[in-house]
This record gives structure tokens, C-alpha cells and sequence, in this order.
């Protein structure tokens, strides 16, 4: 059985903490370490802590946001995975055993399997309709299309439900720091890049999502959209890509446009739509760009 270092980040949520690490250590598959990595909180975090201190590695560090304290347990970790847990989700008890098992039977290639979450409310109860709604978003997952080209225009996976090989973290470097949010796609993309295969679990769920008011979302979530599209329009050439490198600059700037059309941002939606139309012109053939552009000369 191959050891798995299990990295939860934490900042400030003393309370939910304690479902989270039980969550690890009611897990079925045992060969495991658990890493947690407290960002400096200010809370009773640290009394939490010290009731399970001879299960887990305690590392305190001063505030430098989650991806900080993820790489910093990426770098304490002594196994060849390396599983992420957020200090507010919770893992079902097979999580880790399910994954494992996709990584014995697949071939080298594989370097992270995800799977399913399921939406809960604070008290950890089901939200109704949730899960009909993620089956849609799990499409190219489930259909086995895990491709950079992919994500760029679509990409559904969740930090709390990875498994990855510690060697493919190094080397893309880990998380990038300098990331207000979305840091996490950054990743993904960056492992595709490199031509890192990903691998998915279909149902039943591998975690509990708390659904509550701290979750980030609205405009901080598309600020960082475009923040990591920007990114990859700058690198996609340096790192080359498998597919054409015109694909993918295609479908970063339809990203854009339909991020900024969330947002609001008439203008920059029609300048980077006019980008991915001069790329190539199977964007006529994008059902989103005839409604944006409809709505949008409708309303001036």
C-alpha cells in the first residue's frame, strides 16, 4: 500500500476542523500521514489541534494564504501521494481507498484521480437538487476527456477530492502563490499542460462540500477566472501543449469573453470574442457566442 500525505490548510474554522480530521482518520484505507497546516490562525485552532497530537503533524506558520500552506505540507510530506482536505469539507470513508485502487490498476501516465463532491449545509445534510446539478458539470469527467484544451473552456474538480503523485507536484512547482483565487484550475491546467493524465471516479461522492457563507464564489470567483486565463494565454506556448497551440489561445479567449459577460464587461466581452474569431472560425460554431453577442447588441 502506497503512503498517502494528507495536507489540510486551516484559517480560522476551529469549529468545523474536528469533522475534517476525523473524517482522516476514520478512513478505511490506513497507510497515511495527516499534515495540518495553520495559517496563522487566530481562533481557538491550536486547542483543537492538541487533542489529536500524536495523529497528525501540527505546522503553524504565519498568515500567507491557502496555497502557501498547502506547498508548505507538500514539502513536509514524506509519501508518494499527496491528498488535499479543506478544513470545512469531509471525506466518506472509502475516499481514499477508491483512489488508491484507480492508481494500482491504471497505467504510469496517471498522475491525479478525482471524483464527485456532495453539496451539504452546515449541519452536513444533503442539499436538495445538487447532485443532478454537478452530473452536468462532471460531463467531459465522466466522458473521459480530461484535456488542457478541455479545462480551458470547462472544468469541473475540486481541491478536496484530488489524489496526486507528489513527483508531478514538484514539477509544476506546486500552487502558485501569487493567485488571489482559482489557484487550484492554475494547477490542473498546469499538469495537463505537462501531460499529467487525470483520472475520474464517477459516483457515489468521494466528499462532503459545506455549502455556507465563507465559500468563495460571485465576482471573486470570475475576478479569478480571468486572472489564471490571462496566465495560461501568456505560457500555453512555453509549456507545448499536445494539440495545436491555436486551439487552446482559441479557447482561452472564449473563456475570457464569457467570464467578462458575467461580469458585465460588454466591451471586453466583444474584444475577446473578435480574438478567438481571428484564432479560428469554428467560433461562429459556439452557441454562446451568437446569444452574448445578441443580448448584447440588444442592449445598447
Amino acid at each position: 500500500m502506497s503512503k498517502v500525505s494528507i495536507v489540510i490548510p486551516t484559517f480560522n474554522r476551529a469549529h468545523y476542523l474536528p469533522d475534517a480530521i476525523r473524517s482522516v482518520l476514520d478512513q478505511s484505507y490506513k497507510n497515511w500521514e495527516l499534515i495540518v497546516v495553520d495559517d496563522g490562525s487566530t481562533d481557538n485552532t491550536q486547542e483543537v489541534l492538541s487533542a489529536y497530537k500524536d495523529q497528525l503533524v501540527n505546522i503553524y506558520q504565519q498568515n500567507e494564504g491557502r496555497s502557501a500552506a498547502r506547498n508548505k505540507g507538500n514539502q513536509e510530506a514524506k509519501g508518494e501521494y499527496i491528498a488535499f482536505l479543506d478544513s470545512d469539507e469531509v471525506w466518506l470513508r472509502d475516499k481514499l481507498a477508491r483512489q488508491m485502487t484507480v492508481f494500482e490498476e491504471a497505467n504510469s501516465d496517471v498522475s491525479l484521480v478525482h471524483g464527485y463532491k456532495q453539496l451539504v449545509d452546515e449541519g452536513l445534510q444533503p442539499i436538495a437538487g445538487a447532485m443532478q446539478r454537478l452530473r452536468r458539470q462532471y460531463r467531459i469527467d465522466e466522458e473521459k476527456m480530461e484535456t488542457y484544451e478541455a479545462y480551458n473552456q470547462h472544468a469541473c474538480i475540486f481541491t478536496s477530492t484530488i489524489v496526486v503523485k507528489k513527483t508531478a507536484l514538484l514539477e509544476v512547482d506546486g500552487y502558485d502563490c501569487k493567485m488571489s483565487s482559482m489557484e487550484d484550475l492554475d494547477l490542473y491546467l498546469r499538469l495537463l499542460a505537462k501531460e499529467h493524465a487525470f483520472d475520474f471516479i464517477s459516483e457515489p461522492p468521494l466528499i462532503l462540500y459545506r455549502w455556507h457563507g465563507d465559500n468563495t464564489g460571485g465576482t471573486k470567483s470570475n475576478l479569478g477566472y480571468l486572472e489564471v486565463y490571462k496566465k495560461h494565454l501568456e505560457i500555453c506556448e512555453r509549456f507545448q501543449c499536445p494539440s495545436s497551440i491555436r486551439k487552446a489561445k482559441t479557447l482561452l479567449y472564449q473563456a475570457i469573453a464569457q467570464t467578462h459577460y458575467r461580469l458585465n464587461n460588454f466591451r471586453q466581452v466583444r474584444l475577446y470574442w473578435f480574438r478567438a474569431l481571428l484564432e479560428s472560425t469554428t467560433t461562429l460554431g459556439s452557441a454562446n457566442f451568437w446569444r452574448q453577442m445578441l443580448r448584447i447588441n440588444i442592449s445598447n
